[in-house]
């Protein structure tokens, strides 16, 4: 993340009472569902918002902000979510 977002997210943990790191993923989650709710916004597609938010995590993964796993999650929601709105609506 680099020592100065490093050194601010720890303080802001110290301050809190929690690891650095939980704050730094809490803060990227948020601003993941708020660059989801407008995707929505500009789509009208749940689908498509969570699906076009992803790079965002996955550049918090990169910066080290969110574990590798969580991606892997998130990945796992948009291929559920794929598979019960287009898969499973095509047969009656």
């Amino acid at each position: 993340m680099g020592n100065r977002l490093t050194n601010a997210m720890n303080g802001f943990g110290e301050w809190l009472g929690v690891p650095g790191t939980i704050v730094a993923g809490v803060g990227c989650f948020i601003l993941y569902f708020v660059l989801a709710g407008r995707l929505f916004v500009a789509t009208g597609s749940t689908q498509a918002a969570f699906a076009l938010s992803i790079p965002f995590l996955l550049v918090g993964s990169y910066l080290g902000m969110i574990p590798l796993y969580i991606i892997f999650a998130a990945g796992f929601i948009v291929i559920l979510m794929f598979g019960i709105t287009f898969i499973l609506a095509r047969f009656p």
